[in-house]
């Protein structure tokens, strides 16, 4: 992209004035692109010429879009909703407490749950589920959703890979959201305990069946089910004494601002 043809839209610089591809510092901006930032202590940007890459300036990202093709591309993050919970089922037989509702045990109003994704063995078989809400109605449902990740901070345990998958629970948790999930998984992580959020935060990124849900609820809520990878959701029996395969996560219910879920989502409007 040679210096003074206009940006496409969305194009962002980003921490520190890095350019795109095919840009140098000291170029001209493209006519009609907006470099969104207040100049910080010692840069100048009065003077009367255009301004250049060299005037774009971090933190964060500056985004750089055409005008004439209306488009804002923006970033935010958004607390997950204290609907959410965990959902319970056990039994004696592996296929039925995978496969069977409704759960036999929920809880919606806890800070955390120390095995709040769970799959075991252990004269009885256990799988507990976890769910998640967000509010997306501070984003218009005609926006396009560029990239999205969940944040989760883990609690006391950390003991499975965790997948997390479209839900499809109600409004108000309960027994009967025991199965409300729907297709493949849109990413798993090998969970980790949680003393510094974000910066230790189980974090997962969406793949684009992922970014594709989210963009489907802009205007209204997201929904999300967690479950324990190496069992539950490739259905591989722990054993009947296999043991206990277990992760906690804390909810939006946390006493502390910091360690309840949250939802990162860069979207175009």
């Amino acid at each position: 992209m040679p210096p003074g043809v206009e940006m496409p839209p969305g194009v962002v610089v980003g921490p520190g004035g890095e350019v795109p591809p095919g840009w140098t510092p000291g170029d001209p901006l493209p006519p009609g692109a907006i470099p969104v930032a207040t100049a910080p202590p010692g840069v100048d940007d009065s003077g009367p010429a255009p301004p250049t890459y060299t005037d774009v300036w971090g933190p964060g990202p500056v985004h750089i879009v055409s005008p004439s093709a209306g488009v804002v591309e923006a970033t935010t993050t958004l607390p997950g909703d204290p609907a959410d919970g965990v959902v319970l089922n056990y039994g004696n037989d592996w296929d039925t407490v995978r496969n069977t509702g409704p759960g036999l045990g929920y809880y919606d109003d806890e800070e955390s749950n120390l095995e709040a994704v769970l799959a075991a063995g252990w004269y009885t078989y256990y799988i507990q589920r976890a769910f998640l809400y967000f509010d997306l109605s501070s984003i218009l449902a005609t926006a396009t959703c560029i990239a999205a990740s969940v944040d989760v901070a883990g609690y006391t345990n950390a003991q499975s890979d965790v997948a997390i998958l479209k839900g499809t629970q109600d409004d108000t948790l309960g027994n009967s959201d025991y199965m409300a999930f729907y297709g493949d998984y849109f990413d798993k992580i090998t969970w980790q305990l949680t003393s510094n959020p974000p910066a230790d935060f189980n974090t997962f990124t969406l793949d684009a069946a992922g970014i594709t849900h989210v963009e489907s609820m802009f205007g209204q809520t997201a929904k999300f089910c967690l479950r324990e990878f190496d069992h539950d959701y490739d259905n591989a029996t722990p054993g009947w004494t296999g043991g206990w395969f277990r992760s906690g996560a804390c909810f939006a219910d946390h006493s502390t601002p910091a360690y309840k879920p949250r939802i990162n989502i860069t979207y175009e409007s």
